[in-house]
């Protein structure tokens, strides 16, 4: 199994903690480096490095571990089932569901759920317990993610949503450049009616003021975890708590005048309220041991829900009424109960909450009248000043021993092999290989190809580690190209060599998230079989060139992408090449090329894929380009179409057919299918020769070219395998009797 898969979700933290208690500390550094030294990422070989151990045996070991630790805590604890219903998208649909927001009514959740394979805010009918609206439905580009924890980020504390006090809007913060913004969501129509961006780091966990007039939200700034004020106003934000303590997770009181927020400088987090028009003025509301966290009012503002795990390390769903003090615990769960809402039934005021269980959390309902006494708070207590707040691991930095990193050892970081065997017998076969340092800064990046026997390698290295980005790069590529023997006169396909050889350096710059520049120069030697007109005929004669050459571009990418490929959003690149005559001065070639991909999803694992190729060079000698065959024209020989003027143009239905096919000597997933249709033409207009070309009369295909067709494609041993069936038409009748077939081995466009 995969390390991310294996360790990462399915058993969290402890299958370290079981490292650390069987074989110590050096035990676990020993299991992190041969892990980062794996080339594939799988675990078997570092468990066997480390521990000598395969991963059956670690494994068993492992479960008997989290037996002896965890049996007493289970029997004593129930599903969160057995203390309310759950809610549910629809039945047969596996999902998540997280941050429970409750609308003024009482009659609508908002909370963050999964079910669409994405992060989304949605609306639950509380009566219902279903799905009534998805406020973030499809994809975007505003931002690069909603701020979710357990989802999206790491584990906070408190939920990440709330509903505005007349109920049009929720508001959410989302990852945007380089910080984080403030949306405020159309809680009937869904998108995003505003937005505020937000100057301090790490903001989370927003709560509407009674008023609708401002939110208050966890950040940090200078150093400390505080609670601030924005005003949807004037967009100011004030420091409200401004103390050395981890304060988070704030909510109203019903009458506008307090703030419950959970504070931590100890060893455990409490609950404290502050004035609103007084902030110094502050008390304690919860004491004594574990952490308590996610606070709301009660409907009536009598009593406070929150979820701590004071009992067995467990957090639960606790009531504590803030006249007598008395509390009551509203769950007893194996996993975890947090972010607990008052909505309103008609059997009276219940509690919504969410549940972790069988890997995944859920949302619940309970009833708070069958809760069990389980004692009484200490009184609150003014609090005037609070200690600092000292996370449990803390890495001490002594200014004096900053230095530079003076070395940058790299390691295998990627490893990707390609196999592609077409219709006319060719073989290509390509293997990429990549290097990182530590930090990620430096990378070696080596691309080796076999192309029908022709060898050709490139490599870069190139340094992130800065905005302006650079690199260097070496290259040999020796191929071929397929050409018509126009001196005979007879139809025979010939292999036309050509071969390239240079450097180059060049560099981009991230314009945003989506778009960056980019920039090169070099030199190529290049030898080509180049096409000249003699004595009326067309020849391929061998040419020699010497070539300087600039270029630069722009490359934008947008595309969202499912575990089998791309599934949603753009690509595209266009790039503009000058390469200068050594020999007789001017221009050689100068080339414009747009290579353009669309994702249009149609469902959660359905979707149309578009890509366009466009290219054409001028100059005394211009750049010819080759296509045909796998992944560009299918049904057609390899490289067999070739012009100055090219382009080419793909449409795809992708679909999927068997998740997993369980054999008893082999396990395939992700079968899926795909029906094609490829179009495409290229001419030849260089000094001295100007092709004859005409796409299309009456509606049929004339110098254009065109196949249609379906495919497969199988994930086998970790590898995208396709197969492609194509047949040539001319847009009115059939070319081929049967399918021309080609496998390869790689990632689709």
């Amino acid at each position: 199994d995969n390390v991310t898969g294996y360790f990462a979700y399915r058993f969290g933290h402890m299958v370290f903690a079981f490292v650390e208690s069987e074989w110590g500390v050096e035990g676990l550094r020993d299991f992190i480096f041969e892990t980062r030294n794996t080339l594939t990422g799988a675990v078997d070989k570092a468990v066997k490095r480390a521990f000598d151990l395969d991963v059956e045996e670690f494994d068993a070991r492992f479960r008997a571990w989290l037996r002896k630790k965890y049996q007493p805590v289970a029997l004593e604890r129930g599903d969160p089932r057995e203390f309310g219903p759950a809610f549910r998208i629809e039945e047969g649909v596996r999902s998540a569901e997280a941050s429970p927001a409750v609308s003024p009514s009482g009659e609508l959740i908002a909370a963050f759920t999964t079910y669409k394979d994405d992060v989304d805010v949605a609306l639950f009918s509380v009566p219902k317990r279903k799905l009534y609206k998805n406020l973030t439905r499809g994809y975007t580009t505003r931002y690069e993610y909603l701020v979710a924890q357990l989802f999206t980020v790491g584990p906070d504390r408190g939920r990440d949503l709330a509903f505005s006090p007349d109920g049009d809007t929720v508001a959410v913060f989302a990852r945007s450049g380089r910080g984080r913004v403030l949306l405020l969501l159309d809680a009937l129509k869904g998108g995003v009616v505003k937005e505020y961006p937000i100057p301090q780091d790490q903001a989370m966990e927003p709560a509407f003021s009674p008023d609708g007039k401002t939110v208050a939200f966890h950040a940090f700034a200078n150093g400390q975890a505080d609670i601030f004020l924005l005003d949807l106003g004037s967009g100011t934000v004030q420091n409200l708590t401004n103390d050395p303590a981890y304060d988070a997770a704030p909510v109203f009181s019903p009458d506008g005048k307090f703030l419950v927020y959970s504070s931590q400088s100890g060893e455990h987090a409490k609950l404290f309220q502050l004035e609103l028009a007084n902030p110094q003025n502050r008390v304690q509301l919860t004491f004594g041991a574990g952490d308590d966290e996610g606070a709301s009012f009660s409907r009536d503002g009598k009593a406070l829900y929150f979820a701590s795990d004071r009992d067995q390390g467990v957090f639960d769903i606790y009531r504590l009424d803030l006249e007598t003090r008395k509390l009551t615990r509203l769950t007893k769960v194996i996993g975890a109960a947090l972010n607990p809402v008052a909505v309103v039934t008609k059997e009276g005021e219940r509690v919504v909450y969410q549940a972790y269980t069988k890997g995944r959390w859920q949302l619940y309902l309970t009833d708070p009248g069958q809760g069990e006494e389980v004692g009484r708070e200490e009184e609150a207590a003014p609090v005037k000043q609070r200690e600092v707040f000292v996370p449990a691991i803390t890495v001490p930095v002594t200014q004096d021993k900053i230095s530079p990193v003076k070395g940058h050892k790299l390691f295998a970081d990627n490893v990707q092999v390609a196999v592609q065997f077409s219709e006319d017998q060719t073989l290509i076969s390509q293997a990429f290989l990549s290097f990182a340092d530590h930090y990620g800064d430096r990378r070696l990046n080596v691309l080796l190809e076999s192309v029908s026997g022709y060898s050709n390698f490139q490599a870069a290295y190139v340094n992130l580690e800065k905005r302006w980005q650079w690199g260097v790069t070496v290259f040999d590529d020796r191929s071929y190209f397929v050409a018509a023997d126009t001196f005979t006169g007879r139809e025979v396909r010939l292999k036309r060599l050509y071969r390239e050889t240079g450097a180059a350096v060049f560099a981009q710059y991230p314009l945003s998230l989506y778009l960056r520049a980019e920039a090169a120069a070099g030199y190529i030697y290049r030898d080509i079989d180049y096409p000249v007109l003699f004595g009326g005929q067309l020849f391929f004669i061998p040419i020699t060139d010497h070539i300087p050459f600039v270029q630069a571009g722009l490359t934008g990418d947008t595309t969202g992408w499912n575990d089998y490929g791309p599934h949603w959003g753009r690509r595209w690149s266009l790039l503009l090449a000058q390469a200068f005559d050594a020999k007789n001065g001017g221009t050689l070639s100068r080339e414009l090329r747009l290579d353009a991909r669309q994702y249009l999803p149609l469902s959660r694992r359905n979707e149309l894929a578009f890509r366009l190729f466009a290219a054409v060079a001028d100059g005394n000698r211009p750049s010819i380009f080759y296509f045909g065959g796998v992944d560009t024209l299918r049904g057609f020989d390899y490289r067999s179409v070739l012009g100055n003027q090219a382009a080419y143009f793909n449409a795809e239905w992708r679909f999927p057919l068997i998740d997993h096919l369980v054999l008893p000597w082999l396990h395939l997933r992700d079968f899926r299918g795909r029906f094609f249709l490829d179009v495409g033409a290229a001419r030849v207009d260089v000094p001295g020769y100007t092709q004859p070309f005409r796409f299309m009369k009456d509606g049929q295909l004339q110098d254009g070219l065109s196949s249609y067709g379906f495919g497969f494609s199988v994930e086998l041993f970790g590898l995208p395998v396709h197969w492609d069936f194509a047949k040539r038409w001319d847009f009115k009748k059939t070319l081929d009797k049967g399918f021309n077939t080609s496998f390869w081995i790689g990632f689709r466009y």
